[in-house]
């Protein structure tokens, strides 16, 4: 026969109790159950602690089936402390699986919130960056003619150089004839008695004052032109 609390077959290992409604059960499983409710398992009659009597009930011994049976009551508890184990583990899953689908929420509204704000921050640098246009325009412009000034002067100076270039070979002509000109000079300085004969003998002039009178080639001997001469000269 079994205990109606526990479902255990009675032995002689736990003892046993019965209530004053007569109802047998296992004296810790009564005692328990009456300490909570106060009541009786079975036709659920009033009953007090006070109310339970031990019965002392002779069993045949058999070692064998009482530690089986020990044996199988510690193998049930340890099964149901492993499967409250096991229902902890999973509410603890799904606690954790729901604060997880919470945090994903968050990080969501924190991207939506972060991508508002870069949105903002363009048009913020969109509007600084049209205020600040026509300045740009300005210094584009004024760098365009900076840059077109220093080109030509580059392109001045790149013409300069060339036509100087140029220019190098006529000038070391005009210094090699003005140095054959002072060599030429210099010479006629160091024979001015040839100097003097010479240019007195080819001009016409002194040919007609130093010529006698009487070697006139035009009248044989003396004749009245060479005073013409002189006075003309």
């Amino acid at each position: 026969m079994p205990c109606a609390i526990c479902t255990d077959r009675f032995d002689s290992v736990l003892d046993i109790a019965r209530t004053k409604c007569g109802h047998v059960f296992h004296s810790d499983c009564v005692s328990k159950w009456v300490a909570h409710s106060r009541t009786c398992p079975e036709c659920r009659g009033s009953v007090f602690l006070s109310d339970l009597l031990d019965l002392l009930i002779n069993f045949a011994s058999n070692a064998d089936a009482v530690r089986l049976k020990r044996h199988m009551s510690e193998v049930k508890r340890e099964f149901d402390a492993k499967n409250e184990a096991v229902i902890y583990a999973k509410d603890k899953i799904k606690e954790l699986q729901l604060h997880l689908i919470f945090k994903n929420l968050d990080i969501s509204k924190t991207q939506e919130h972060i991508k508002g704000l870069e949105l903002e921050y363009a048009l913020v640098r969109a509007k600084v960056g049209l205020r600040s246009l026509p300045s740009l325009v300005s210094e584009v412009q004024r760098l365009k003619q900076e840059n077109r000034r220093l080109t030509e002067e580059l392109n001045s100076i790149q013409t300069m150089k060339s036509s100087q270039k140029d220019e190098v070979p006529p000038m070391k002509k005009r210094r090699v004839e003005s140095d054959e000109e002072v060599e030429g000079k210099s010479t006629s300085s160091v024979n001015p008695s040839k100097l003097s004969t010479s240019s007195v003998q080819s001009s016409p002039a002194a040919k007609n004052v130093i010529q006698p009178a009487d070697s006139c080639n035009h009248h044989g001997g003396k004749c009245a032109c060479q005073p013409s001469t002189i006075s003309e000269k």
